[in-house]
């Protein structure tokens, strides 16, 4: 073979070699994340999810690209019709009450996809036009680890009882909602998370309506009596009260990054 045949298969050799090299990079690439979802666990109140429906998509912006999950327990899931744009997911809560399991179960399955997740309760409603985008755009502006919250004309500032965060929040921890609770004081704890890392952010103008029994916006029913109980209450109190004063637990909190 002459020294010029043997440069042209070395040169050919090499330019193979990248053109492999660039495929393989290429194939293990992961897909571009969704923006956002919205996790919605619900139980015995279809009518409400009905209701947010015929909101949903005349006040979230299309332009971000934003989810809403609807989690249903496998014993009631047969009360709920399935509507168009949302999506669905059906779990078994081994027949406790509550957000958070199903809220976990789901924010886990689908962290890896979306930038950002967040919860909204069954009996909040947005009326803010673009919601989402506004949400977004402080999100990006304060980076990794940041949070989200509107007013939700009942606890406003004071509580984020709605919420959107970082995903790495959810990839990192385990879990969306911590799975000491069942119900109430997830989102002292999400407040508490916040304020550690010094990146919660409250939107006054974003208003997320809590249209919660106490000030007479729903009727009282058979979950708001099974997750305000005053036993549950008293419980996560407790519950509370020992996280934010565990060195493990705020421990686990400063190393996230």
């Amino acid at each position: 073979m002459s020294k010029i045949r043997i440069i042209i298969f070395k040169n050919l050799f090499k330019i193979s070699s990248i053109c492999l090299l660039k495929i393989k990079m290429t194939s293990v690439t992961p897909p571009n994340k969704k923006t956002m979802a919205i996790i919605i666990p619900t139980r015995e109140r279809s009518h409400k999810i009905k209701k947010l429906h015929e909101q949903w998509f005349s006040v979230t912006d299309p332009s971000i690209h934003t989810d809403c999950h609807i989690v249903l327990d496998n014993d009631n899931e047969s009360t709920y019709e399935r509507l168009p744009g949302f999506i669905y997911h059906i779990v078994d809560t081994g027949g406790k009450k509550g957000v958070v399991i199903p809220l976990n179960k789901i924010a886990i399955e689908i962290a890896n996809d979306y930038e950002y997740l967040g919860f909204i309760g069954d009996d909040h409603f947005p009326r803010t036009k673009n919601w989402n985008t506004l949400m977004y755009n402080i999100l990006i502006k304060n980076g990794k680890f940041s949070m989200v919250y509107g007013n939700d004309l009942l606890q406003k500032e004071h509580l984020c009882t709605h919420i959107v965060m970082d995903s790495q929040y959810i990839i990192q921890l385990g879990y969306f909602a911590h799975p000491s609770f069942l119900h109430v004081y997830c989102d002292d704890i999400w407040m508490y998370m916040g304020k550690r890392k010094n990146n919660i952010h409250y939107l006054p103008d974003v208003i997320i309506e809590h249209l919660h029994y106490a000030v007479q916006k729903s009727p009282t029913d058979n979950m708001y009596m099974i997750n305000n109980s005053r036993e549950l209450y008293r419980s996560s109190e407790i519950i509370y009260k020992n996280l934010i004063n565990s060195d493990e637990f705020n421990s686990t909190i400063d190393k996230l990054n």
